[in-house]
């Protein structure tokens, strides 16, 4: 049925009991995905899913047009997911919304987005990396791409580690030279900082419901 669907506009395979053996399930999604015509959104939360599964979703969704929303949280993708991942956004699809949420991508994994964000991709819209084990200068490498990137008005990083460096590059962002992330400008992150005794900080905001991955009533829960 999935295989072959055209009408069904969501998925959720989000913590399904469903479970193939040697990583099968990446490959029948990537069938999945370059079957249906329709798919504007796509759960695959807590599937167990590693780098080299995230090689053949990446290899399905440049053939799929039509994917908008992807959920990716609470799964094994690391370094390399990450950069499979940032090699899709490099092709500008139409995704606007890409969860990361509780992977492991790290440092490396976040300047590979933050490359793709900075030189190549100007359609994704919202972008979560929340607890990923990303350090100083992973974080640094994300904010720096936004001063670039004008497409991005969502990025949710909390969760990670943000020493002071860090913080006054997210503090530049608020500090209205980017203006979609100063007040009223559309924009929101999930940090604000303060200064104190001359040393940057950041603390937790959080955001609307409504920033998250949309979940439409259509969606098929598997």
């Amino acid at each position: 049925m999935l295989k072959n669907n055209t009408v069904m506009t969501g998925i959720n395979l989000g913590r399904t009991q469903i479970r193939a053996k040697n990583g099968e399930h990446a490959h029948h999604i990537h069938d999945m995905l370059k079957a249906n015509t329709g798919l504007e959104r796509l759960h695959i939360s807590r599937w167990d899913m590693k780098d080299s599964d995230t090689f053949i979703l990446c290899r399905a969704l440049r053939e799929n047009t039509t994917l908008l929303h992807l959920d990716l949280s609470s799964n094994r993708i690391g370094i390399d997911g990450a950069r499979y991942l940032a090699e899709y956004l490099g092709t500008n699809p139409p995704l606007l919304t890409l969860n990361l949420k509780a992977n492991r991508i790290l440092d490396e994994g976040a300047e590979s987005l933050g490359r793709a964000l900075t030189h190549l991709n100007r359609t994704l819209h919202r972008l979560n990396v929340q607890h990923n084990e990303i350090g100083s200068i992973g974080l640094c490498a994300l904010a720096r791409a936004l001063r670039n990137n004008s497409a991005l008005y969502f990025l949710l990083t909390w969760g990670n580690d943000f020493d002071p460096k860090a913080s006054e590059e997210f503090a530049y962002l608020l500090g209205g030279t980017v203006p979609r992330f100063s007040g009223g400008g559309g924009g929101a992150l999930d940090v604000k900082t303060a200064v104190v005794d001359g040393v940057t900080y950041s603390a937790f905001v959080a955001l609307p419901d409504r920033l998250g991955l949309p979940y439409a009533r259509d969606t098929i829960k598997v």
